[in-house]
């Protein structure tokens, strides 16, 4: 029962943030902006790439994301980020174990974006990088439950399907421990891809916080 209401946490925010876009209008690459996004992480992606770990932690996430734009050049700018997420995972030590326990994560992250317009508002590309305490429920035994951070990077792209709307794919790492507060504290490395919707909800006005003689 508790999997199946998971299941419709994406369905349901997807309404939600289509309901929202009928009621604003106007151009894109707005000082605020919302997404939601969904992902999935891994210590290896198909046969293309492994990180060689004797843990298996894979991650289903689903992500509300904010960002604010205070700095603003022609081609290029930098937005301060915002994030809060609910993970579902399946976790176990391969050496040791060889059945899935299914946990959980939330938290929230915070950092910043440099992102580069490529197409006017039709096409850009970001390097985003967060960080933000976490709880997980469990983990494999080279890492304690409970609480941990969360460091993220990700390359992206978003692409104007629609008036103000955007969809946005992108991979990225994340590395998540407790920061030796307790042990064990190995670490958890993943590979992440996520992809989503992002709205932006207000226009810059002409000339609003944006460098003179810009690039």
């Amino acid at each position: 029962m508790a999997n199946c209401r998971l299941h419709r946490v994406p369905f349901i925010a997807s309404v939600v943030f289509l309901l929202i876009n009928t009621c604003f209008s106007g151009d894109l690459y707005s000082q605020h902006a919302v997404g939601y996004l969904m992902g999935y992480g891994s210590e290896k992606i198909g046969n293309f790439i492994d990180m060689g770990s004797d843990y298996v932690y894979r991650i289903n996430f689903y992500r509300f994301q904010y960002n604010y734009t205070f700095l603003k050049g022609r081609s290029w700018s930098l937005e301060a980020v915002g994030l809060m997420q609910f993970n579902t995972v399946k976790y176990m030590n391969k050496i040791i174990e060889d059945q899935f326990t299914n946990g959980y994560e939330f938290g929230i992250n915070g950092g910043l974006a440099l992102r580069k317009l490529i197409l006017k508002d039709n096409l850009s590309f970001y390097l985003l990088i967060t960080s933000g305490p976490h709880y997980i429920s469990g983990a494999p035994n080279l890492q304690i439950q409970g609480f941990i951070f969360s460091n993220n990077i990700y390359f992206g792209i978003d692409v104007k399907v629609a008036k103000r709307i955007y969809l946005n794919f992108g991979p990225g790492l994340r590395h998540i421990s407790n920061a030796e507060t307790r042990h064990p504290n190995f670490g958890i490395n993943s590979i992440l891809i996520n992809g989503g919707i992002v709205i932006n909800l207000q226009d810059f006005k002409k000339g609003e916080k944006r460098l003179t003689g810009s690039p």
